[in-house]
């Protein structure tokens, strides 16, 4: 069997055999460790002390790319040159990254932050008005969130001088919910490795969303060749120029900005507005997605704009959409979640015959799918797979969650990290969140007064583990498995590195965060972070459902079925005929902020892509390409000098130049 060769989106064809080394090298492993460690120390310090851009709200955190292309682009020439031995071959850089991938969603509101304030919160936070102590606190076992008051309180505002962090209060929650965010990493593990052959050999995704990684990376080490095109430069000079112009103004308030927001595209008659931001870091990673997918996104946010205008103009409303991640509007969040399990489950349909072969051989006793060069043999996936959900279940049964709703919940969470990550893989856009959460799912298909407070509770603080809604490991495994299959890496040796990653990284982010929290106070972060105004409302709402009862809500139901519905149509129109020229995978998501902010950005490249390719076709659209990966370089390069400067300058009032 031939080497598969990758074709670069620069129009560097090279093999996918590593350059140098033997991909999974203990260099590789070392240089993603580090990474790992230095990306959870800066971001958390970033956000929570200097106040300043939002750095790993994306699928590829803005810090991670900045960090990536130091070393690729400046450092490792340095290091060639002195010393060729001390230099990073490609693969070793790729596999760095795919450590990175997973280490950069840990810290702040990716998993950590979030995590901390949530269980953190339910004791400090109580007060007679608020009702926690009578709502919540009888369901909390002793083992699920810290319940020394004082010690909480020295977390939300400080150690008292000659205190000592009381890190035993912390050790029996942290463990036990450490197993539980094993159990969830045991699956998607399991998931990607089973999906692997499907959507890279099969179905032939292209993993946009890796493509200017891979791009600054090709040729001599010595000298990228992304460095010798010329339109590189002018496209990394545009973008760094536009966004690092703005530092001047932090050091004086009469230095003219380039603005970077052209303000909001009102619509009217009580529609959401479009915000005309340019972003790009966001426009370098959409031009190596499909042209239909682009269009995609575009279609389907003037279908929800639509669709609301008629919703408000005959007064129709459904009810509140029940926390901060849903769609705008409660009818298509629900919408939105049909269709998401409509494409989830037509992914699964059109791989069904890769599944069934997957499933016979891990019955097998021999013979079966080729599974040697996995990352764990087909049989271990499986069975990872099943006794990952037995845990799972078992898990959230034990803290109070009636199986009803944890068979709910975990059919919800399945169809938004699963979905998430598919559209991440297929587009590129790195944005990107799910319709609404599984919460809100469970709150309102049983309805909260047919569930035990036990299990509301339960609910309320598994948004602990909600990453944004943006899928949590799934889709930077699905990635950093795709890096694999480029560098030809050893894969099982390459598990156990990204396991490492996970461990390191984790324990990084919360031991730094705890003593941060303890030496200046949790209350002190940033306003708007984890430890201050999200747990409050989010536990909040939990406690107003459980005091205001409701039964299931038909209308949202009913959505739901109509997304399925709709969503099942487009998908068979799709495939079955070739001249049908809407793809549907904008459908689930195009009510959710994050697409709205990213309208502008997508409108600009969808445009592009198709003037280049109606008049240059594949040619052209590959000469400018690095033009391109330029954009997302500099615009990276620039958000990371505008945080060095905040550090040295601004600490503590830092500037949010970059967010989403």
């Amino acid at each position: 069997m031939s080497k598969p060769e990758i074709t670069s989106q620069v129009g560097v064809t090279t093999s996918a055999e590593p350059a140098r080394g033997e991909g999974v090298t203990r260099r590789a492993i070392l240089l993603g460790l580090a990474l790992v460690i230095f990306l959870n120390l800066f971001i958390n310090y970033l956000d929570y002390i200097v106040r300043s851009s939002k750095t790993n709200l994306n699928h590829f955190s803005i810090a991670l790319f900045f960090s990536y292309a130091l070393l690729t682009l400046l450092l490792n020439p340095i290091l060639q040159r002195c010393r060729h031995f001390l230099g990073f071959s490609r693969s070793e850089f790729l596999v760095a990254l795919a450590l990175g991938l997973l280490g950069s969603i840990l810290p702040t509101a990716g998993l950590t932050g979030f995590f901390l304030g949530i269980i953190a919160s339910p004791y400090y936070f109580a007060t007679p008005e608020n009702g926690w102590a009578e709502y919540l606190h009888p369901h909390l076992p002793a083992w699920f969130a810290p319940s020394q008051k004082t010690a909480m309180q020295w977390l939300f505002e400080g150690l008292p001088e000659g205190i000592a962090i009381p890190w035993d209060v912390w050790i029996v929650p942290l463990l036990w919910w450490s197993c539980l965010i094993a159990a969830m990493t045991l699956g998607s593990i399991c998931l990607a490795v089973v999906l692997r052959r499907q959507w890279s050999e099969h179905e032939r995704l292209i993993y946009p969303m890796l493509m200017p990684a891979l791009a600054i990376t090709e040729g001599d080490e010595r000298l990228p060749d992304i460095l010798r095109h010329r339109i590189f430069w002018i496209g990394a000079g545009l973008a760094f120029v536009a966004v690092s112009w703005n530092i001047g103004s932090f050091f004086s308030p009469l230095f003219p900005d380039i603005p970077q927001s052209l303000g909001n595209l009102a619509l009217g008659g009580g529609l959401p507005s479009i915000p005309l931001r340019l972003n790009f870091f966001l426009m370098g990673f959409t031009y190596f997605a499909n042209v239909e997918v682009l269009g995609s996104f575009w279609v389907f946010l003037l279908f929800f704009l639509g669709q609301v205008w008629v919703f408000n103009r005959v007064g129709f409303d459904i009810g509140p959409n029940g926390d901060l991640w849903s769609s705008h509007h409660s009818a298509y969040s629900w919408q939105g979640m049909g269709a998401m399990t409509a494409f989830v489950g037509w992914s699964l349909w059109i791989g069904r015959h890769h599944i069934r072969s997957v499933i016979a051989t891990a019955f097998a006793a021999r013979g079966g799918l080729d599974d040697r060069g996995e990352m764990v043999s087909y049989r271990t996936a499986f069975w990872g797979l099943v006794l990952s959900a037995a845990f799972i279940v078992g898990w959230l049964h034990y803290a109070g969650m009636e199986l009803s709703v944890v068979w709910l919940f975990l059919f919800a969470t399945f169809v938004i990290h699963l979905g998430i990550a598919r559209i991440v893989a297929e587009s590129g856009l790195i944005s990107v969140r799910g319709p609404m959460t599984a919460q809100s799912f469970c709150f309102y298909s049983l309805g909260s007064a047919s569930v035990a407070q036990s299990s509301m509770t339960v609910l309320g603080f598994s948004y602990a583990l909600l990453s944004h809604g943006q899928g949590l490991f799934l889709p930077a495994l699905v990635h950093a498995v795709k890096l694999t299959d480029i560098v030809r890496a050893n894969r099982r040796r390459m598990l156990l590195a990204l396991l490492g990653a996970l461990v390191v990284g984790t324990l990084v982010s919360l031991v730094y965060t705890l003593h941060l929290g303890y030496s200046l106070g949790a209350y002190n972060f940033n306003p708007l972070g984890p430890f201050s105004s999200g747990p409050r409302r989010l536990l909040g709402k939990v406690v107003g459902k459980m005091g205001n009862p409701f039964p299931p809500s038909g209308w949202k139901i009913t959505f739901f079925w109509l997304g399925i519905a709709i969503m099942s149509a487009l998908l068979f129109l799709r495939y079955r005929f070739p001249w049908w020229p809407i793809n549907p995978i904008g459908f689930p998501i195009s009510g959710t902020s994050l697409i709205r902010i990213s309208a502008l950005p997508i409108f600009i490249v969808w445009t592009i892509k198709i003037i280049v390719l109606r008049t240059g076709g594949a040619l052209l659209y590959r000469r400018i390409a690095p033009f391109f990966i330029g954009l997302t370089v500099g615009h990276a390069m620039a958000v990371g000098i505008s945080a060095i400067v905040d550090i040295i300058w601004f600490n503590g009032r830092g500037h949010m130049i970059y967010t989403w």
